[in-house]
């Protein structure tokens, strides 16, 4: 993946995560990115051969397993993109890739991606060269990660 052009707001960010939705050829950084890799959900299994708890020192007695089929969870973030790009909008689903920045002694870095959409976007500040919003988007389906190389 070749490097994204150079922009005034690479000096403030430090070349941090970027956050791609690529059919809207929407490029932005990322700062106080958070993302969970997603959750299960617990199905109960619990039957009457199920075990009972025995004196003070047992509790509970339900059993469950994880459901096969997870949810892939939300990323929130603060991004900053130029003033030529128009910000994707609510809710249109999309091909997001997130690259995390390239650690020290690496060739590619690490990415994940899959289908997701903008769920909210603040916008809280605009200059003549880039705006800012905290964001959170909704991953949806199955996401993939895609390891660093040395």
């Amino acid at each position: 993946m070749p490097a994204p052009a150079k922009t005034p707001t690479e000096a403030i960010l430090g070349y941090g995560t970027t956050i791609e939705f690529l059919s809207f050829g929407f490029l932005s950084r990322g700062t106080n990115f958070r993302g969970s890799r997603g959750q299960v959900d617990a199905v109960p299994v619990t039957n009457f051969d199920s075990p009972l708890p025995e004196g003070d020192r047992q509790w509970g007695g339900d059993e469950f397993i994880a459901n096969s089929i997870g949810d892939p969870g939300q990323m929130s973030t603060s991004i900053i993109w130029t003033v030529g790009q128009k910000l994707p909008q609510i809710g249109a689903e999309d091909t997001i890739r997130v690259t995390f920045p390239l650690k020290k002694g690496y060739k590619t870095p690490t990415t994940w991606s899959g289908l997701g959409f903008l769920m909210s976007a603040d916008v809280s500040a605009e200059t003549k060269t880039a705006y800012t919003a905290d964001v959170v988007i909704q991953r949806s389906g199955v996401w993939t990660e895609t390891a660093a190389t040395k």
